[in-house]
């Protein structure tokens, strides 16, 4: 009687063993919802100890690069100024935190937001060249919608004889605009915003068919969005 006791206890500490590894993995995953969220539950005290204090220190480490970049960020600001490479009206230069596909297209994020003087309408450059502007503000973040996003219109100056003409975004930093007979472009010409006096495109292709009135341009951004870092903010001209 006794044995077979013992033999059973036996069968159950071995099926125990056995099953344990999967009771762990479904209580991770049923419990605890993730695999990294499992991979703690099986550390000891001291490993967990150890994966908090280096999880403070590197996070300790992103505040302090995150503090040196806006000390570096503020101080090419006041340079960039005092040489003349900001427009007058500028008042600050912003981070890019996110972009396509992190936003919607044609459109980034910015670590400039009320807090910091940032309004809907604010224009958004670099290097002098008009990209966007803010869209929705949040108190630390802003949306900067740039004017090259599908069905943007904005009036320019472009060609010789100098023309005024719309230009639409048709997405990806890229634009298009219909010129009337006569006006000249050619290709690396820029188009400058009428309202603001800022470059905005550069022509890379003219298309006029025999007996048309009017030629169609297309032009794109003289620098790609996905290359750039900081804007330069402006508030809209009342």
């Amino acid at each position: 009687m006794r044995s077979g006791r013992v033999l059973v206890l036996v069968a159950l500490a071995a099926a125990t063993l056995y099953i344990a590894p999967y009771l762990r993995d479904l209580f991770g995953e049923v419990i605890l919802g993730s695999e990294q969220q499992t991979s703690y539950a099986l550390l000891s005290r001291a490993a967990l100890i150890g994966t908090i204090e280096a999880l403070e220190n590197e996070r300790a480490r992103s505040a302090y690069q995150a503090a040196l970049y806006q000390a570096v960020l503020d101080d090419l600001t006041d340079l960039q100024s005092k040489v003349g490479l900001l427009p007058k009206d500028s008042y600050g230069m912003a981070r890019i935190i996110a972009r396509p596909p992190r936003t919607h297209y044609d459109s980034v994020l910015i670590d400039r937001g009320s807090n910091d003087g940032v309004r809907a309408g604010d224009w958004a450059t670099s290097d002098g060249v008009l990209f966007g502007e803010v869209t929705s503000v949040s108190d630390a973040t802003a949306v900067v919608q740039l004017y090259s996003s599908p069905g943007s219109e904005r009036s320019v100056s472009v060609g010789e004889p100098q023309a005024i003409v719309t230009i639409r975004g048709v997405g990806g930093g890229s634009y298009e605009a219909l010129l009337p007979e006569g006006v000249q472009t050619a290709s690396g010409d820029f188009i400058y915003d009428e309202f603001t006096q800022l470059p905005l495109a550069i022509v890379y292709d003219r298309i006029q068919r025999e007996g048309d009135a009017t030629a169609r341009i297309y032009a794109a951004h003289p620098m790609s969005v996905s290359s750039l870092t900081v804007l330069g903010l402006m508030h809209t001209i009342n």
